[in-house]
């Protein structure tokens, strides 16, 4: 096996030791890639619930290999295993070349740069997922001459978590990822990439991470296009009113006294006493019936800090309102926009149960969801619609003729209940 070819850059930092990737599929392009890239301080100790602070220098060439530790998360796969390391804020870098990795003789020298940069941003509900090439490999993008970027942000309690006060702010991991556009906008040019020809692109989670930004100041200036993948800053799982009591009910479920409730700061300093496993694990915990719902919830959203960020700190604010108010009041970042949905949008959240190895709704699901359709009714209609009353037996109807032709919902309409049924997890 011969060796990899190691590709050297310099940012702002210090020097990148990458590799160029060869040639390993239909398309025959080799690439280079820098894995595993700080871009900003490590967020723990006093600055987990911290804004992200500016990444340190280093000596020396720093191998750029190996991709860094993902965020404290369940695993996707193997539920009640925690996965990740709090040390996560990491970024990857694939690009079609940098100046030094092929000499311009090559016939595959390819002198195109600058190049656009397209910047990913995970799914997985601000509480899982990251920017792995494992999930979102760069190959079809960077064979387009394009500078792909993954990124690696905080996520769950660890990201989001909001006293609502300017002791904890929330937001943190949306922090991370204007950090990491920073970044890339300091530091682009040297893979070979055009600054002036920043993409950010999401999908779920990340989608609604895309429209969040274009609500923020903080973000003005650092893209030029967005791409919002099935997701959306108005998605009810996209935002939560209620961080505080969130915050204290995690802090209780870790076993927290009176006296370590007594103020925010002495809250703050019990949980910067856990382990980044134990509040993962508490997060589990807290979504329980009779709490915050059943199902799919979520529980450490994006929240407004409108009023919390005092100017004379560090800090700075990323979401001064709740999504829809700020879209109504003009208050958007306008770039380019592509947005939509994909077909069978539920499926995901409409599975009942795992059949003979297939995953697919039991028939009880379908006989529950056909006699209670009421629940496909989207969060903010519940209360112009409420319970048993004629406006809702009448919104209940129109859904029922749009997606099942006014007929039942059983096996033989899977699809249709596929598309509807992604707000059954959203009681």
């Amino acid at each position: 096996m011969s060796l990899p070819q190691l590709v050297e850059v310099s940012v702002e930092q210090g020097v990148l030791r990458g590799q160029r990737v060869p040639a390993q599929d239909e398309l025959g392009l080799s690439y280079d890639a820098f894995r595993g890239i700080p871009y900003a301080q490590k967020p723990v100790g006093p600055l987990r619930f911290k804004a992200p602070r500016p990444p340190e220098s280093w000596e020396g060439a720093r191998p750029a290999l190996d991709e860094g530790p993902i965020a404290p998360q369940e695993d996707m796969f193997v539920k009640s295993k925690i996965v990740g390391k709090e040390d996560c804020l990491y970024l990857n870098v694939y690009t079609p070349q940098v100046p030094s990795s092929v000499a311009s003789r090559s016939p595959e020298y390819r002198p195109g740069a600058p190049w656009p940069i397209m910047v990913w941003l995970h799914p997985g509900g601000f509480a899982n997922g990251s920017g792995s090439a494992t999930f979102y490999g760069p190959e079809l993008l960077v064979a387009k001459e394009v500078v792909v970027v993954t990124v690696n942000y905080r996520l769950g309690a660890l990201g989001f978590l909001s006293l609502e006060s300017p002791a904890a702010t929330g937001n943190y991991g949306l922090k991370d990822i204007v950090a990491a556009l920073r970044w890339v906008n300091k530091n682009g040019t040297v893979f070979g990439g055009d600054v002036n020809q920043i993409t950010v692109f999401g999908c779920s989670a990340g989608a609604a991470a895309v429209q969040l930004l274009q609500l923020s100041p903080s973000a003005q200036g650092l893209f030029h296009r967005a791409i919002a993948q099935s997701g959306s800053s108005l998605n009810p799982w996209a935002s939560v009113s209620n961080p505080r009591e969130r915050a204290l009910i995690l802090a209780r479920e870790l076993g927290a006294s009176e006296n370590e409730l007594a103020d925010d700061e002495s809250i703050l300093e019990f949980l910067r006493g856990q382990s980044s496993q134990a509040i993962v694990e508490a997060t589990i915990k807290m979504n329980k019936p009779g709490e915050f719902g059943t199902g799919l919830i979520f529980m450490f959203l994006p929240t407004s800090e409108a009023g919390l960020i005092p100017a004379d700190t560090e800090d700075e604010i990323f979401l001064s309102g709740h999504p829809r108010e700020l879209i109504k009041q003009g208050k958007v970042i306008d770039v380019p926009l592509i947005t939509g949905v994909t077909d069978a949008e539920g499926l995901i959240a409409a599975m009942g149960g795992v059949v003979e190895e297939t995953i697919k709704p039991v028939p009880q699901v379908f006989a529950e969801f056909d006699e209670h359709l009421e629940i496909a009714l989207p969060p903010e209609l519940k209360k112009p619609f409420p319970d048993g009353s004629q406006k809702q037996k009448e919104a209940v109807e129109r859904i029922r003729k749009v997606y099942f032709n006014g007929g039942a919902i059983n096996e033989a309409t899977t699809n249709n209940y596929y598309n509807v049924s992604v707000s059954k997890w959203l009681r």
